[in-house]
């Protein structure tokens, strides 16, 4: 059995680790980005012989590796010593797939930053991106409760596909190549998301 003490922490506590890893992914970058924005960084490296391409890329991998840190912190910290939960698989299993769902939130976060004109409007910004994610990911709400044109959306969901990928590897033991079609949609929705964020935010920053 995957769960055979019927223990409902698990998913719930799982649950809540994907969602603030969601929302810690949208958050940051965006607050670097935006940040850069009113110091007016960006716009006197453009008048400089520097990249401004370059700095973005410091500042977007710098919070990747930062979240890398504290996931895997928490994974083992938290989840494994704390918690105690019988997770069937370690990290070095669970983080690519976290560094994966990462590129989507920083797409978003790209997003987050071209609409953004103020730091104080990334938090209401996030929430409204991130509200339908949560309906759509089936963390809280069944897919089958769903309408059947919602529970078709939640193929285009990447924290859908993310819960679904980490709780089929850390609770039923499923390993990268038994996932290998929700992997394949989440690299199409996560090169989606940072292509079209990258590009947006690259024409709103002129």
């Amino acid at each position: 059995l995957f769960n055979p003490d019927a223990r409902d922490d698990i998913y719930e506590g799982l649950n809540e680790f994907f969602m603030v890893i969601t929302l810690l992914g949208m958050i940051l970058p965006a607050a670097l980005l935006i940040r850069e924005k009113e110091y007016g960084t960006i716009e006197q490296i453009m008048l400089s012989p520097l990249s401004v391409r370059r700095l973005i890329l410091i500042k977007v991998l710098g919070s990747m590796i930062f979240l890398t840190t504290v996931i895997g912190l928490s994974f083992v910290l938290v989840l494994k010593l704390y918690l105690a939960f019988p997770l069937k698989r370690g990290l070095h299993e669970f983080l690519p797939v976290a560094v994966l769902f990462q590129l989507s939130t920083t797409g978003l976060a790209f997003l987050i930053a071209s609409v953004a004109r103020r730091f104080s409007q990334i938090g209401m910004l996030t929430i409204v991106i991130f509200a339908p994610m949560l309906l759509l990911s089936g963390g809280w709400v069944p897919p089958e409760a769903l309408p059947q044109w919602l529970r078709a959306a939640t193929t285009v969901s990447p924290l859908k596909q993310f819960i679904d990928i980490g709780v089929s590897m850390l609770i039923r033991g499923a390993g990268l190549w038994d996932m290998s079609d929700r992997l394949l949609r989440l690299i199409i929705i996560s090169s989606v998301l940072m292509i079209t964020g990258g590009l947006l935010y690259k024409k709103r920053m002129g």
